[in-house]
């Protein structure tokens, strides 16, 4: 199975497990982060969607990385091409300058078994939320799109993040909740407005995984044992994006986590385009 990995400025890696990156879903990384690094590999070739166009406006690099050879010893995944996004990532998520998040398209995160560590998380997701223009040929609208309306996306990544902290750290949880969702709820539906005025829209999910250590949330740790009866919900943002309800989940869980990740805010994102009118909110 081929696979394909973009790592974005804003701490974001994604590892693609399908047969190919979509030109939408290199529409979705383009307007929702500003740089996008897709390492290359010295035994499989992998080509992206709008590779040269990215490349030239400096919105994409490629550099090299994982082993000259396979089979290699030094292989942690059993692929060439696996063991050299996670190498990039291990890298980046090292960097004390920037908060690097690892993400992938999908439903379930996918790590090799020696960069994995069982942790407890609470997982938010954005469901049928984030609006990202129908794209057919050319990426360069998007990205002019995306200049002119700037403001716009840098307030919602402002509110995706207040709403992490609230929903961890604050004492007065359903007061200060429903005011992150209504300005979460009213960044999705202005984002989606301005992009109607050119494009149509489908929704993407987003959904992340919370590191807890030193969180409010610890004071429900009882033996080592995290209680999250009273965490969690599943509230309507009250925005409708590509036809779609949007709405937000949160939920306290046992998962696992990308070892080099384990002292960062956020472990993992998870993210997948809403298609043929199907999505499931399990």
């Amino acid at each position: 199975m081929r696979a394909n990995s973009t790592l974005l400025e804003t701490g974001q890696i994604h590892v693609e497990m399908r047969n190919v990156l979509t030109k939408q879903d290199m529409a979705y990384f383009s307007l929702y982060w500003d740089k996008i690094i897709s390492p290359k590999n010295y035994i499989i070739g992998n080509i992206i969607p709008f590779e040269s166009e990215l490349e030239k406006t400096g919105v994409l690099s490629l550099p090299m990385a994982g082993p000259k050879s396979f089979p290699s010893k030094n292989s942690i995944s059993g692929n060439p091409v696996l063991d050299s996004y996670f190498e990039v990532a291990t890298e980046r998520l090292n960097d004390k300058d920037i908060d690097w998040t690892l993400l992938q398209l999908g439903k379930e995160l996918y790590l090799p078994k020696e960069l994995e560590k069982k942790v407890n998380s609470v997982k938010v997701e954005l469901l049928n939320a984030l609006p990202v223009p129908i794209i057919d040929t050319s990426i360069e609208g998007i990205l002019e799109f995306k200049e002119k309306r700037k403001d716009e996306f840098v307030y919602f990544h402002n509110c995706l993040d207040a709403l992490y902290f609230d929903i961890l750290n604050s004492p007065d949880q359903d007061l200060t909740l429903k005011k992150s969702i209504s300005e979460i709820a009213n960044s999705l539906k202005n984002i989606d407005s301005i992009s109607k005025e050119k494009y149509k829209t489908i929704p993407y999910n987003l959904s992340v995984e919370l590191n807890i250590d030193g969180t409010e949330i610890l004071k429900g740790v009882r033996d080592g044992i995290i209680i999250f009866g009273a965490l969690g919900g599943n509230i309507m943002l009250g925005a409708i994006v590509g036809g779609f309800i949007s709405s937000v989940k949160f939920k306290g869980k046992a998962s696992v986590a990308f070892t080099p990740a384990l002292k960062n805010s956020k472990y993992s994102y998870l993210s997948e385009a809403v298609k043929e009118g199907i999505i499931s909110q399990e």
